[in-house]
């Protein structure tokens, strides 16, 4: 999609013209308005994010990437019951998507714990990965 060009080139408002154009064009169609649930998640305006993704799966409860974008919000939103039951519905679909789910549950946690180190201003006690955030991170 020509929206994924605009994007990567950070011309925003012109991927997100395109993405609307998409959903407009096929609402009913899951593909389009994930994509720009995902363009909306990886922006960090997850109401947004979260109303596409649920059209999503309304459309098709067994989208995978709407299924883990959703479970990612949820866990950024702190409801870790909702996240992993997203999470486990994707897993039971593919099986593969066991170690995509893991690296999110570890991305969001991580920022979490960049997001205490700044609230806090303890920067002076970082001097590289903050094994804590490893040893805590859900198994």
């Amino acid at each position: 999609m020509r929206a994924g060009a605009y994007a990567k080139l950070g011309q925003y408002d012109r991927a997100l013209a395109d993405h609307n154009e998409s959903v407009k064009l096929s609402p009913k169609v899951a593909f389009p308005v994930s994509t720009r649930g995902g363009f909306y998640y990886d922006r960090g305006a997850y109401d947004e994010a979260m109303r596409d993704l649920d059209q999503t799966l309304r459309i098709d409860p067994k989208y995978t990437d709407a299924l883990l974008n959703r479970g990612a919000i949820y866990l950024v939103r702190g409801d870790t019951a909702r996240a992993n039951a997203d999470f486990a519905a994707a897993i039971r679909i593919d099986q593969s998507l066991l170690v995509n789910v893991r690296r999110k549950q570890l991305n969001i946690y991580w920022l979490r714990y960049l997001k205490e180190i700044q609230d806090e201003r303890d920067y002076a006690n970082w001097s590289g990965p903050p094994l804590e955030a490893y040893r805590n991170a859900p198994p």
